[in-house]
């Protein structure tokens, strides 16, 4: 019999939460071995037979409070989490690998792209620090959103729509990533990429810099506003919801619209199917523009390497977030009513 089958399930379980957890980034990989030494432990320490186990390695590499604060305690159970884990690493590993950034022409987008960028969105939303983390420095989404945005080839094919005279696609895509783009946005820093994807595709005559792209398509979104159809909502400043007003002549007296017509993100998040529709791409896109037209005033690029991701982290309560999330819930309902919701906030 091998000595570790004669451990107690006890300490087989505390060993075995501190090999998962010797590292913070990324997936438990180092569990493998062990549940590979005998088929005892593998029936004591898979994801299947302990989800307690791997419930615990969740809250040690990501935020869980805001979720349970949002969705309800009663909500989650270890078998939820273990299931939540497994689905944010999967993720992960795509966000990484950066496949779903690409989309050369002809092809149709990844049919998991959607759901990529949904889910990445409501994680920086319940982010207070570990959410983003596993994003930035494992998932390394700060370059995947620049290929995504500026590459030649890059899904959201805005620079191949705006070197030819026309608007960039905003769908539901685009929107989810420019939102994106804004949450990971801090006032007077840039976004750090790697310096690898400053290069312009071989053969492109332009030579611009990467600052240049960067606010051309920012700009570009940012002043198709006035393409989208819209309607004032309740909140603690003017937001606006697809509808069927023109965004530049936006009514200051029906603040409280009958019925609504937009499309909704359906997701599952700790097993429980929700609803989400996020604001028009316009307002992040103005946002960041500002952010970032404001603050660089000398000729280097917007985009560049500096430090490393890690140094730059912001560490922000989700509570921060507490009201888009709830603004997100209640746009992706069909009817509203004149209740205040947790959207707003009074005196904020």
């Amino acid at each position: 019999m091998p000595p570790l089958d004669i451990i107690p399930q006890e300490v087989l379980e505390h060993i075995a939460f501190f090999v998962a957890t010797s590292t913070f980034l990324g997936p438990p990989s180092d569990l493998v071995p062990l549940l590979a030494s005998s088929r005892r432990i593998y029936s004591q320490l898979s994801i299947t037979s302990n989800p307690h186990l791997y419930a615990r390695v969740f809250t040690h590499k990501f935020d869980l409070k805001p979720a349970m604060r949002r969705l309800g305690k009663e909500s989650f159970s270890p078998v939820t989490i273990s299931a939540e884990l497994r689905r944010r690493f999967i993720y992960l590993k795509r966000l990484r690998a950066r496949a779903d950034a690409y989309q050369p022409k002809g092809e149709k987008p990844q049919d998991t792209l959607h759901q990529l960028l949904l889910h990445s969105c409501i994680w920086l939303l319940e982010s207070d620090g570990r959410n983003e983390r596993q994003l930035r420095e494992y998932g390394k989404l700060d370059c995947w959103l620049h290929d995504f945005w500026f590459s030649h080839d890059g899904a959201s094919r805005a620079m191949h729509m705006i070197q030819d005279n026309e608007w960039p696609i905003e769908d539901q895509n685009t929107t989810l990533a420019m939102w994106l783009y804004w949450l990971l946005v801090e006032p007077g820093k840039s976004l750090e990429i790697r310096s690898d994807i400053h290069s312009l595709p071989e053969g492109r005559p332009d030579g611009r810099k990467p600052n240049d792209k960067t606010l051309d398509v920012l700009g570009a979104f940012a002043l198709a506003a006035h393409r989208v159809r819209t309607v004032p909502v309740l909140s603690r400043i003017l937001y606006i919801q697809l509808v069927q007003y023109n965004i530049s002549v936006t009514s200051w007296l029906d603040f409280l619209p009958s019925s609504t017509f937009h499309v909704s993100n359906r997701v599952t998040h700790f097993d429980q199917d929700i609803e989400l529709t996020f604001l028009p791409v316009a307002i992040p896109a103005i946002l960041s523009f500002l952010t970032l037209v404001s603050t660089h005033t000398s000729p280097g690029p917007l985009l560049h390497l500096s430090l490393p991701l890690k140094s730059v982290v912001r560490i922000k309560p989700s509570s921060e977030w507490d009201s888009e999330w709830a603004r997100c819930k209640s746009m992706a309902q069909s009817e509203h009513n004149a209740c205040f919701t947790e959207a707003f906030k009074p005196g904020r």
